[in-house]
């Protein structure tokens, strides 16, 4: 039984009170005969109802079977509306006494593939507890028309997640019937996101309507400073608790909901932001090569000669694309994609993995539409050159597992990669045109390493491209070819970024997990 059907079985011994009650004011006759016969087939509704969720045998159904034969006394006379309603007494008493919840509901919405890794572990914690029905239910989202409107839909449901997902089809998950006991999101925006929006019926501040506890967790690791604007999300506001990955990180989300929403109580955000980790570093310490499959295609490029290449993951992000692409700028950031692939059309030492943000396309289409043409020709020209490999795939965990290191714009994948201890280098968008062909020496890269190491930076493994790598720093000729100088640092420096997270050690869901439901078995005391 869960918390859900004891609510419902109360509130109808409660209306049954009610109806002895209308008994009681009831004069003998046909009238009190017919309202004993309609409470008879109530009970009867009850009883199967109990049965139903409590199974057979419980001492309130006795009783229960005992008002059924009293209404029949009552009818005839025998009995009285008040010794009715003392038996409506006796079975509320026994019902709160020995029908205890046993059984969890928990709804997990979703609705890109590719971020799911924020809620996997979790889901997985939920699929192995004996007490929970878990539904993972990817749910629709809408590109963002030029003007703001919903435009074209998609929907990421089979084929796009692994055998382990067990899909619930969102059409037929009626979260007005089911009212779960925890609700899971992923998207905090609703209406406020300018380049998708999930169906508005995923909405946190409807979703809330229909669950005493709904959880928000971040589809992304946060680096050390926090957007300000992220207490006034309404997926944050909603949420009857939010699970970051830190306490540094909590601390800041209580900051900025308190100067966002004068009206909660700084106990009340204290209670509502719980640093247990994410579950995304769950996934990237547990994930494997052979845990993937990839095309023959990519198979041959990484080995076209029966021995390894380095991987170079090239990461793309939707903040620095819009930031170098807009205004004044232009296509300074396209710009700079066509300097990066140049630089690799000779190199034999390195297999480029292109991966750009999942909506990277879509961002351009609807908020830089005049360079949308100009950017699918670039991903047109390299896919047909065959230099590297691209990768639009859903899973990024695929690309993290391949990747020996990676190469780019600034996003929370690199926080991923430096958990994982695969360095990072961040592309400088001014050089584009300028990347030496070749390194600055060993030499100059351990010296650069020695020197990153020594300001104690927040993020501990991801280095920047120097305008010019002469004067010191790093250039991606030296990144690539002097590797093995990087790496050197890379389990020290790899280890001192993960102290930062709760729950680093690939147990974040289950934590998380074990703290929601917990929450609802207190709510089933009280």
């Amino acid at each position: 039984m869960r918390r859900l059907q004891k609510k419902r079985l109360l509130e109808q011994l409660d209306m049954l009170c009610e109806a002895c009650n209308v008994l009681n004011e009831q004069p003998p006759g046909p009238g009190y005969v017919n309202l004993c016969a309609d409470m008879q087939e109530f009970v009867s509704a009850i009883l199967d109802f109990l049965e139903h969720t409590a199974g057979e045998g419980t001492e309130t159904a006795g009783l229960l079977c005992e008002f059924y034969k009293m209404l029949f006394k009552a009818s005839q006379g025998e009995a009285t509306a008040s010794q009715l309603l003392s038996q409506v007494g006796r079975i509320s008493a026994r019902a709160g006494r020995e029908l205890k919840p046993d059984k969890i509901e928990v709804a997990f919405f979703c609705y890109k593939a590719s971020m799911s890794d924020c809620l996997e572990s979790i889901y997985f914690a939920a699929k192995e507890a004996p007490d929970c029905h878990p539904y993972f239910i990817p749910i629709p989202y809408y590109d963002r028309n030029p003007d703001g409107s919903l435009g074209q839909m998609h929907y990421e449901a089979a084929g796009c997640y692994s055998n382990k997902y067990e899909l619930t089809d969102w059409q037929k998950y009626d979260i007005e019937a089911h009212r779960p006991d925890i609700v899971y999101i992923m998207a905090p925006f609703d209406e406020y996101n300018f380049v998708t929006s999930v169906h508005p019926d995923f909405y946190a501040r409807r979703l809330r309507k229909y669950t005493d506890l709904l959880i928000y967790i971040p589809y992304i690791v946060h680096s050390e400073v926090v957007d300000a604007s992220v207490g006034g999300f309404p997926g944050v506001l909603y949420a009857h608790r939010v699970i970051v990955q830190s306490e540094n990180v909590r601390k800041q989300y209580i900051s900025s909901i308190l100067s966002r929403a004068p009206g909660l109580t700084p106990e009340r955000v204290e209670e509502k932001i719980v640093a247990l980790g994410s579950p995304k570093t769950d996934k990237v310490l547990k994930s494997k090569k052979t845990d993937y499959s990839i095309p023959q295609e990519w198979i041959d490029r990484l080995k076209p000669d029966a021995s390894e290449k380095l991987v170079l993951l090239y990461n793309l992000s939707i903040e620095t694309a819009l930031n170098h692409s807009g205004g004044e700028k232009g296509g300074r950031y396209l710009n700079k994609l066509r300097s990066v692939f140049r630089f690799f059309e000779n190199r034999r030492d390195v297999v480029l993995w292109w991966r750009p943000h999942p909506l990277l396309d879509q961002t351009f289409r609807s908020m830089r539409p005049r360079l949308y043409q100009e950017y699918r020709s670039i991903v047109d020209s390299y896919k047909a050159q065959r230099q590297g490999i691209y990768d639009d795939s859903a899973d990024m965990n695929r690309a993290i597992a391949y990747a020996d290191a990676c190469y780019g714009d600034e996003s929370s994948l690199n926080l991923l990669l430096q958990f994982a201890g695969k360095p990072i280098l961040i592309q400088n968008i001014n050089n584009a045109g300028m990347e030496p062909e070749t390194s600055e020496g060993a030499e100059a890269v351990e010296q650069a390493m020695e020197a990153f190491a020594a300001k104690q930076h927040y993020n501990s493994y991801i280095l920047y491209e120097a305008l010019d790598a002469s004067k010191g720093g790093f250039s991606l000729a030296g990144f690539i070819e002097h590797m093995d100088v990087i790496r050197k640092r890379g389990k020290e420096l790899s280890e001192k970024y993960r102290l930062k997270y709760a729950n680093a050690d690939g147990t974040a869901g289950q934590k998380i997990y074990e703290y929601t439901s917990s929450i609802v078995r207190r709510m089933d005391n009280e």
